[in-house]
């Protein structure tokens, strides 16, 4: 089994680091995160930020802090210090899992590699995690921070002693880390499952250790109440942006509405074949026996199906933002298997199962992500890439200031490295004056940009966008050349 997790481990590394191979900015919002780093560095603007085009941030700085923090470190190269947030949270969610399978080996007949295998595979070995390991989002930090309070209070729990100081401070960390990375999640991820986990142990008469007093809570949430004040009273657009669409946008529905039971489909299709031995388990008579007898193992339900609740009764609702649910799961079924107390599961010996779910969610993990990149790279998805790249290059050789006309590509501001995109009056107003030599425009407004920019001349033409379909244009003036 020892080599079985070798293999499980280097899989989930390689699909962690290649998932979105060819790498760009061109899906998922992904420029806007990009961006906020890229301002950062290039405009000092290191508390409140701007989208490509011109709104404001939405998210708070702390990822955007991290990946301007890796790119001195990563030899200037904007990429890898972008990327590498969610590959490092990523790995660390599998690291923590890993911790906490060797925990609850030790009081577990079971051979420890099986847990530690499944562990590592059921949270790493499915179509999400991959997929959000190497995306230039917030969402793995974010699983990331909302993992830690929670594995906290279960280690507490499953120890069956009272907090320490260091334990306190690391946990008010971990919950200020994911307020600064989007918002008070941590009030529909873990805060509803705790509560009902101390009614439950009132209830029932057990000790409840999962309250670390009221500081490691509030300390958090007045530093981000702070940066939310700073932000309504000295940045424009905060309070409309942020406070009202963002925030509040997506208790009100005003972003993209789901069913109920969008989310349960979701996890059950997207973290299968894990969903579906977790809920045989769960569901059987001693998985609820398990549950009753041992309050870590309730405490690791509250905190699943508490946040699953919750986030289902939201009405905006995203595939991604649904995965930090995954890994308290995934230790939920870790524990379950610890102490199912048989040999079997069903008919079939538990460590053949355990083995033969290794190996189906690799398989489907891999051709999915294989098959995936096959598409990118047959797609061109980093012909934007390479067109900035090449534009960026001509520009510097003749010494041509560039600009970027405002398009659906966010990426392109990024690749051209212009500090944003700017609008048809600007372009045109910078090019009577002669300041600006060169501007990479849409193909379909060339007739319309053309009066503008008398005495030019199109020099390289872009890729199909695989993201908005859009070829764009280098225009450069003609005595420039």
């Amino acid at each position: 089994m020892r080599k079985l997790f070798v293999a499980a481990l280097l899989l989930i590394v390689a699909l962690f680091a290649t998932r979105h191979l060819p790498w760009n900015l061109d899906s998922y919002d992904q420029a806007k995160q990009a961006f906020v780093s890229y301002q950062m560095i290039e405009s000092g603007d290191w508390w409140f930020q701007k989208t490509p085009d011109g709104a404001t941030a939405t998210k708070p700085p702390l990822a955007g802090w991290i990946s301007a923090g890796w790119y001195p470190l990563t030899g200037w190269q904007w990429f890898p210090a972008w990327i590498l947030p969610s590959l490092l949270s990523g790995l660390a969610l599998v690291w923590l899992l890993d911790r906490g399978a060797r925990r609850v080996a030790l009081d577990s007949s079971l051979d420890p590699w099986v847990l530690r295998t499944v562990a590592i595979s059921s949270v790493g070995l499915n179509l999400m995690a991959p997929h959000l390991a190497s995306l230039v989002r917030t969402d793995m930090p974010l699983a990331l921070f909302l993992f830690i309070p929670g594995y906290l209070i279960w280690r507490q729990q499953k120890e069956r002693r009272s907090w320490t100081t260091g334990g306190r401070w690391l946990f008010a960390v971990a919950v200020l880390a994911s307020m600064m990375t989007k918002g008070p999640l941590i009030g529909a991820f873990v805060a509803p499952g705790l509560l009902f986990f101390w009614w439950w142990c009132r209830r029932r008469g057990k000790r409840f250790y999962g309250w670390t007093g009221w500081w490691p809570w509030l300390l958090p949430l007045g530093i981000f109440l702070l940066w939310v004040a700073a932000g309504i009273l000295w940045h424009p657009g905060f309070y409309e942006d942020v406070v009202l669409k963002e925030f509040a946008g997506r208790v009100t529905g005003e972003h993209k509405s789901q069913p109920v039971y969008y989310y349960v489909g979701q996890l059950f299709l997207r973290v299968a074949p894990w969903s579906v031995l977790l809920i045989a388990m769960a569901g059987a008579r001693r998985g609820r026996e398990l549950a009753r007898q041992r309050p870590e193992v309730f405490w690791l339900a509250c905190w699943t199906l508490g946040a699953l609740v919750v986030m289902s009764l939201i009405p905006s609702k995203r595939t991604d933002r649904i995965f930090p649910i995954v890994p308290p799961a995934c230790l939920w079924l870790v524990e379950l298997l610890a102490h199912w107390g048989r040999e079997r599961i069903g008919r079939l010996p538990l460590r053949r199962v355990a083995s033969s779910f290794v190996g189906i969610a690799a398989a489907v993990a891999g051709i999915y992500a294989g098959c995936r990149i096959r598409d990118a790279y047959r797609e061109d998805q980093a012909g934007l890439v390479r067109f900035g790249r090449d534009a960026r290059a001509l520009a510097h050789e003749h010494g041509w200031k560039m600009a970027v006309a405002s398009g659906r590509d966010e990426g392109l501001p990024i690749y051209a490295a212009v500090e944003r995109f700017e609008s048809r009056k600007e372009i045109r107003a910078r090019w009577k004056s002669g300041e600006l030599s060169s501007v990479i425009i849409p193909k379909k407004d060339l007739e319309k940009y053309r009066p503008d920019l008398p005495g030019g001349r199109v020099l390289l033409e872009s890729p199909k966008s695989a993201e908005s379909g859009r070829f764009y244009l280098f225009y450069a003036r003609s005595e420039s050349r």
